[in-house]
């Protein structure tokens, strides 16, 4: 129960554009006040997590159709900057130059370190 109390206070807490991740959710509980007499006990929780931008891979997807792998590393610099630490493109097979056209053929995979 705390720990999806943790959560819920991040999700307010956390801006609109950005996320986390709920596995890098962080706590630490220190006991305050222990009344035995009363059955109570009043704790300091800290809460540390690790927050990105959040991204929209379909819009992405969109921007990024028949494009060149230098294209789309502008693209993501323009939409982005430096909220992305690298952005690695990949095509297959290897002669192929440009993403598809095909929105269903184009994966986004977004990876935190």
């Amino acid at each position: 129960d705390l720990y999806q109390i943790v959560k819920n206070y991040i999700k307010s807490e956390v801006a609109e554009s950005d996320s986390f991740l709920d596995e890098s959710i962080d706590t630490k509980y220190i006991t305050e006040i222990i009344d035995i007499q009363k059955g109570t006990l009043a704790l300091n929780v800290q809460a540390f997590v690790k927050t990105y931008t959040t991204i929209d891979t379909n819009s992405l997807v969109n921007l990024i159709k028949k494009k060149s792998a230098a294209s789309i590393k502008d693209i993501i610099d323009q939409e982005y900057g430096e909220k992305v630490s690298q952005a690695q493109i990949d095509f297959w097979p290897f002669w192929v130059k440009n993403a598809p056209k095909n929105e269903g053929r184009i994966k986004i995979i977004l990876d935190f370190q």
